[in-house]
């Protein structure tokens, strides 16, 4: 939050996601819903999806589950402008992929440089437990209970 306070804008927000799994089990989805109520709508344009493992998944399955998932899972993100990203886990290309997100998004016109966590915490004054993202985890641990 000390860098929100301080000024210092959101470039980019990369969400990993293994094009391995062969199914988004409860965990996955769960994360994922947390991580959109972390961030926002608004902030969207700033958020990479990045599939990571292309160095190990057959070709032909890792576009069946990436389809799958901009289709599903993804598809209110992708709705909202996030990008997708490939990772086939190398030095250079992970340099490249943080490279080209923050480029991108430093031609971005939109004045939202903070995730929704931030605002409702510094400027709503709220406790975790009352923001969005924090709403979110308490019922995933009530389901759990």
């Amino acid at each position: 939050m000390k860098k929100y306070t301080d000024g210092f804008p959101v470039a980019a927000l990369i969400y990993c996601h293994r094009i391995t799994d062969n199914r988004s089990s409860g965990s996955v989805n769960r994360n994922l819903r947390a991580f959109g109520k972390l961030t926002g709508s608004e902030i969207m344009k700033k958020v990479v999806l990045l599939q990571t493992m292309w160095d190990v998944v057959n070709p032909e399955v890792g576009e069946r589950r990436g389809q799958d998932l901009k289709t599903t899972f993804w598809k209110p993100f992708l709705d909202a402008e996030a990008t997708i990203e490939r990772f086939h886990n190398t030095p250079r290309e992970a340099w490249d992929i943080v490279s080209r997100s923050v480029d991108l998004q430093a031609t971005l016109t939109a004045s939202i440089d903070s995730v929704l966590l931030q605002e409702e915490m510094v400027e709503a004054k709220k406790m975790l437990g009352e923001t969005e993202a924090g709403k979110e985890l308490y019922e995933d641990y009530k389901r759990l209970l």
